[in-house]
């Protein structure tokens, strides 16, 4: 595996953690913020994959454009389309002063964060 790879895999990882932290958190902006740090540890895994194919990418955030890069060159990404959704939609809620703060929308976005990790690590090994 390149290293940038594995830096790539780091930060994901970083901000997956981040997130299982603020899933706890009950004041503060602390819990919007989970489906953030969800959505941003899914591009850095989705990058990870690009980088080990060796396909270039933006630098942008654009979690869906990413996504639909990596079906491009793996169609098996597609069964991830609802955890994508849903991600793309915690990212943008979060960003609003009424942004969803209840526990299941969190525990949500953990979940398919998680799941996000582990398809990509599957790919990779």
């Amino acid at each position: 595996m390149y290293e940038e790879t594995r830096s790539w895999i780091l930060k994901g990882d970083k901000d997956l953690g981040t997130a299982r932290f603020a899933l706890n958190s009950v004041d503060g902006p602390l819990p919007v913020t989970t489906g953030l740090h969800c959505q941003q540890a899914v591009e850095n895994y989705l990058k990870a994959y690009l980088q080990e194919s060796q396909v270039s990418f933006s630098s942008e955030h654009k979690l869906i454009a990413l996504f639909e890069t990596c079906i491009s060159f793996d169609k098996s990404f597609e069964t991830l389309r609802t955890d994508m959704d849903q991600l793309e939609g915690y990212s943008i809620a979060s960003r609003y002063p009424k942004g969803e703060a209840s526990l299941g929308f969190r525990k949500d976005a953990i979940a398919a964060a998680t799941r996000v990790k582990e398809f990509v690590l599957d790919r990779l090994a």
